[in-house]
């Protein structure tokens, strides 16, 4: 819908914008005190608490080997589409990916 005929692309005289009410500035409250901390480890790795000292301080945590681990059997049509077999090799010449020939 463009503005009404006539209106040469200007607001009507004494229009209202409606639009949502808007918070005060700041428009981003500032973060609340962080009241724990944990490290993150790469998979397969979890923090686990050393025993000793605050259990909210990431300092007190060691990366252990997790015991879960993840499924490698896939039920679902996608079965095929998994693995390494089913991929091209790629590689690099004069600087452009290319796929590699089959050996």
């Amino acid at each position: 819908m463009g503005p009404p005929p006539g209106s040469h692309d200007r607001p009507p005289a004494g229009g209202r914008i409606h639009m949502a009410p808007m918070p005060s500035q700041p428009y981003a409250q500032p973060n609340a005190t962080a009241t724990a901390s944990r490290p993150v480890y790469p998979y397969p790795y979890i923090a686990r608490y050393t025993g000793a000292g605050d259990v909210n301080d990431a300092r007190n945590y060691r990366p252990v080997k997790s015991p879960v681990s993840l499924p490698m059997t896939f039920t679902s049509h996608a079965t095929p589409l998994i693995g390494p077999d089913n991929q091209k090799q790629y590689g690099v010449r004069d600087d452009r990916l290319v796929a590699e020939s089959a050996k």
